[in-house]
């Protein structure tokens, strides 16, 4: 059991104790004092447990102690820093963890945890979170040249697959080839592919190009080079 696993369980273990005690003294009252029955309200309880990111979604885990089905849902909101994207996801009370799909990478999202009650009209929100997605982490190598081909391996974000790219070829800033990638080649997380020429200048530049990610131009910084001497 990790850190976070038992930290969640020693609060709901105290959680739990504390009702149990407190319920005691509920009885115990009612029995002795003969007046109005004391109660304080620790039936139910939600939290965010831990929040992470890939280039393109948001993992999250929480945790609901709710045994007499007080609330009627929870949900998380995000919204992005420019306020243009704003979607609210509905989680379920008997799973730990939800997936936020299809975000932009490197984008800052603001998350906030919320519910409404059986009893209740209003949203109430909990905890709130920023968080950002990462880069996708793609590179090209160059792995071997001869006279006429240049052989490159591509490594690919297996949390960030595009729907179409290619591989150019760039001699002197002007480009002599490309090759659009096959995904079905993909193997480990690398694709491996060549680019035929039948000149080079002085500066050679293989480059990730024209990508395409869930229906959107996706522009990237992914390029190896070498000086021919």
């Amino acid at each position: 059991m990790n850190y976070y696993d038992q930290y969640s369980q020693n609060v709901v273990n105290s959680f739990n104790n504390l009702t149990n005690s407190v319920n005691n003294i509920n009885e115990n009252s009612k029995d002795t004092i003969k007046k109005d029955e004391v109660y304080f309200d620790f039936s139910r309880w939600s939290a965010l447990k831990k929040v992470s990111s890939t280039a393109s979604s948001i993992n999250i885990d929480y945790i609901v102690f709710d045994p007499n089905s007080e609330y009627q849902a929870l949900f998380i909101l995000i919204r992005d820093a420019t306020g243009e994207y704003e979607q609210k996801y509905y989680l379920n009370k008997d799973s730990s963890s939800y997936v936020i799909r299809d975000l932009v990478p490197d984008n800052e999202y603001t998350l906030s945890f919320g519910y409404r009650l059986v009893s209740g009209s209003e949203d109430v929100y909990e905890d709130t979170v920023t968080i950002k997605t990462k880069v996708p982490s793609y590179s090209i190598d160059i792995t071997k040249v001869t006279r006429d081909t240049i052989y490159y391996t591509l490594n690919v974000d297996s949390n960030y697959a595009f729907e179409s790219a290619n591989i150019s070829l760039y001699s002197d800033s002007n480009r002599i080839a490309i090759e659009s990638i096959d995904y079905t080649k993909i193997s480990n997380n690398q694709y491996s592919g060549k680019l035929n020429y039948s000149n080079l200048g002085y500066l050679v530049e293989v480059k990730l190009e024209d990508i395409v990610y869930n229906g959107n131009v996706v522009i990237l910084d992914v390029s190896d080079k070498f000086i021919n001497e």
